[in-house]
């Protein structure tokens, strides 16, 4: 399948190999960063609407002045007032075959976030997946994968995994933990020394 149809996920981060902790844990952790170009973006219907919004048709109003009074908006929210707050972001339609503009609120971005490491999380439980005779892809760690080695945990051993959502917003940083549904896996995770990048992801 073609990049970005949505066939293969990346995690953005996945820690293994915790020494020291009992149970040993591992962590997967999905990244998430909402601008202020794209909270101000949300309040107008065109780019040069937004222009002038946030950099001013005339002094004193900057864009330095206005990026400082929606951080200090966001600053003064509950994560209850967050949620609602509107936000702009841009999706793929594959019927039209072009980019879209979208607003929606920030419980949106965190909904999709946790439904996305969730996903991740029921697949990192199951261990290891194989391509199986009828060419089905069960879910789990791929088998090209090469920076993460999966061993059968003997009894009582298993790695226990937990998922964190971190999302910024503007200088504040929001961390909320989520676990998967089915808690304590039966396998043992470990870094693979050396592993080389086969992926060739943009930066």
């Amino acid at each position: 399948m073609a990049a970005g149809m949505g066939r293969f996920g990346y995690l953005d981060i996945f820690l293994c190999g915790l020494l020291g902790l009992h149970p040993e844990r591992v962590v997967a952790i999905e990244l998430k960063y909402i601008s202020i170009r794209n909270l101000y973006r949300a309040l107008c219907k065109t780019d040069k609407e937004c222009e002038d919004l946030v950099r001013g048709t005339k002094p004193p109003s900057t864009f330095r002045q206005q990026c400082r009074k929606k951080i200090r908006e966001i600053n003064r929210m509950t994560i209850a007032e967050l949620r609602n707050v509107k936000y702009h972001f841009s999706s793929y339609d594959r019927k039209t075959d072009r980019w879209v503009n979208n607003r929606a609120p920030i419980s949106t971005m965190l909904d999709k976030a946790q439904n996305q490491l969730e996903a991740y999380m029921n697949a990192i439980v199951n261990g290891a997946a194989f391509q199986t005779n009828d060419g089905s892809d069960p879910e789990g760690i791929t088998a090209a994968e090469t920076r993460v080695a999966v061993t059968k945990a003997p009894k009582g051993h298993a790695d226990e995994l937990f998922g964190i959502i971190v999302v910024g917003i503007g200088r504040r940083i929001i961390a909320l933990v989520r676990e998967p549904k089915k808690q304590n896996t039966k396998y043992r995770y470990a870094g693979v020394p050396g592993w080389q990048d086969i992926y060739e992801r943009e930066p």
